[in-house]
């Protein structure tokens, strides 16, 4: 049987997310579905805010809507975003300025789970 988080869960995981870079990665992980090997694949030139879409490459390379929620994490993610040599659209925070590793999502995501008080372990396949 697979877990989910109640909406209650999902309201106190978002509050217990530190930064707007965390936020924009639940937040995309959340509502479109994609995998976390695809999160973290993703470049800046993979987003189009305008047409509110997401051009997703891997195992089924696709080009998939992006709902007002996700698109205003993003478009705040982006504006706080640090100038990097890297176009990985979420980059570590210290340190060189790379693109986050599955891990690094994983860890994040439960760090948060925990602080919210959420008793399972939050996963990117859990969201």
């Amino acid at each position: 049987m697979e877990q989910s988080l109640s909406n209650h869960e999902i309201k106190a995981l978002f509050k217990a997310i530190p930064n707007t870079r965390d936020y924009a990665i639940a937040t995309v992980l959340l509502t479109t579905g994609i995998s976390l090997s695809e999160l973290c694949a993703l470049n800046t030139d993979n987003i189009n805010l305008e047409k509110g879409t997401l051009a997703v490459s891997g195992h089924k390379p696709r080009t998939i809507p992006i709902n007002p929620q996700a698109k205003d994490a993003i478009a705040r993610w982006l504006s706080e975003r640090p100038d990097s040599q890297s176009s990985a659209l979420f980059l570590t925070n210290k340190g060189k300025l790379k693109e986050l590793s599955d891990r690094s999502v994983d860890h994040l995501l439960r760090k948060s789970g925990e602080s919210a008080g959420i008793a399972v372990p939050v996963t990117s396949q859990l969201l």
